[in-house]
Parts: C-alpha cells; structure tokens; sequence
C-alpha cells in the first residue's frame, strides 16, 4: 500500500500550486479550485480563461516534474 502514499506526495505539489495562484473557486472562504483522485484531475473554474490559466499551471508543473 506503499503506491498511494507516494502517488499523494508527489502530486500534493500540484493541488499547493493551483492553490497559490489563487484560481478557481472559492466555496464558503474555503478554495475548491481543484480535485484530485489517484490520476484524475477535476478543475473548477468561474469561466473559460480560468480554465485556460489553472491549465496553465497544470502543464508547467508537469514539464518541471517531467511527468
């Protein structure tokens, strides 16, 4: 069960920088901009060029993981 904790490790660093870029939305002062299951990514965003910019980051912190 070694697999999940380091899946979770590595990708935390994804879900902290979508946070920091302060995109996505915000439910009840609490940020929901994303969700995260195994290898799927969900994005919540208020329009499509926020949609475009958190994929912005998605792809940068991808290339800079080399993933």
């Amino acid at each position: 069960m070694l697999s999940p904790a380091l899946f979770a490790f590595a990708t935390d660093r994804l879900l902290l920088r979508l946070r920091a870029s302060s995109l996505g939305l915000v439910f009840g002062g609490e940020w929901v901009g994303a969700l995260m299951l195994m290898d799927d990514l969900v994005l919540l965003a208020r329009s499509e060029d926020e949609l475009k910019s958190m994929l912005d980051v998605v792809f940068t912190w991808a290339w800079e993981a080399r993933y």
